[in-house]
C-alpha cells in the first residue's frame, strides 16, 4: 500500500525524498530500505506481522526506526554493522567508540561500539540495551556526553 500520511509527509520534508509509488520491479536503483510510517501502532503492527509472515522474510531485516517509522532492509545491513564497517575503513579500534541513541534501530550500534549510551527518552528496549544513559535528545544529549567523556565519566 502507498498511502501518504503525516509521519510520511514530515519524514519527506525533512529528507527531501519524494513519495515513490509505483512497482518495485519498476524501480531501477538499488533500493537501500523501505520504509513505512503510521501514527497507529495497530497499523505498524499489521504491517510488521504481514511483512515478517512472507515467505521471503528470512532474507531481510525489520526494525522499527522510531514509534511511527518500520524498515525493511537487507540482511545484516544497521548502524552496528556501519560502525563496525567505519572504524575498519579509518583503522579505529571499535572499541573506542561512543554510541548514542534513542530507539531501536540504535541496539545494533549500542551491542558493538566500545560504549552505548541512550538518551533518556529513548524506547524501553534501547534503554536496557546501553550501557549508560544521559539527559534528552532535547537536552543538548551529545554536548552533555561529549562533556562528560572530557571529564572522565566514560572510560573507553
Amino acid at each position: 500500500f502507498c498511502r501518504e500520511n503525516k509521519t510520511m509527509e514530515n519524514f519527506r520534508k525533512v529528507t527531501n525524498l519524494e513519495n515513490l509509488v509505483c512497482d518495485y520491479n519498476d524501480v531501477k536503483e538499488t533500493i537501500a530500505k523501505i520504509l513505512f510510517g503510521s501514527e497507529s501502532d495497530e497499523e505498524i503492527g499489521r504491517i510488521e506481522k504481514m511483512l515478517t509472515a512472507h515467505p521471503l522474510a528470512k532474507e531481510f531485516d525489520f526494525i522499527r526506526s522510531e514509534k511511527t517509522l518500520y524498515e525493511i532492509l537487507p540482511q545484516g545491513i544497521g548502524k552496528g554493522t556501519s560502525i563496525i564497517n567505519l572504524c575498519k575503513h579509518l583503522n579505529i579500534d571499535v572499541n573506542k567508540t561512543i554510541a548514542v541513541g534513542d530507539y531501536n534501530n540504535d541496539i545494533s550500534m549500542f551491542k558493538v561500539a566500545g560504549i552505548g549510551i541512550a538518551v533518556s527518552n529513548a524506547c524501553k528496549e534501547a534503554l536496557d540495551a546501553a550501557d549508560y544513559i544521559t539527559v534528552s535528545n532535547e537536552e543538548h544529549a551529545i554536548a552533555c556526553v561529549i562533556y562528560d567523556l572530557a571529564n572522565g565519566k566514560y572510560k573507553i
